[in-house]
């Protein structure tokens, strides 16, 4: 019985650590199928507007008029509303 409820415990908080970072690849995953937007283009993504410069698994990275590059997490721009400049119709 100790050992199913060691396990059971560890199941949890694995669970809870990864929910983040699968959070994230599933996001990742969505917006590789729908792409509302690709490489070189300029978006406005839940307030920071950018040159995509990085689609990835995890975070998308924009370089803004300042020449910063943001990381938005996945999960936060699959949530946002997300406006191309370059392709307006997706």
């Amino acid at each position: 019985m100790p050992i199913l409820a060691t396990s059971t415990v560890v199941t949890v908080v694995v669970g809870l650590a990864l929910q983040d970072t699968l959070g994230n690849l599933f996001s990742g995953l969505a917006l590789h199928a729908e792409q509302p937007f690709r490489l070189g283009d300029w978006v406005l993504v839940d307030g920071i507007e950018g040159l995509v410069v990085h689609v990835g698994w995890r975070s998308v990275h924009l370089r803004t008029f300042s020449d910063d590059i943001v990381a938005l997490p996945n999960a936060v721009v699959a949530r946002a509303r997300v406006q191309n400049y370059d392709h307006p119709c997706g």
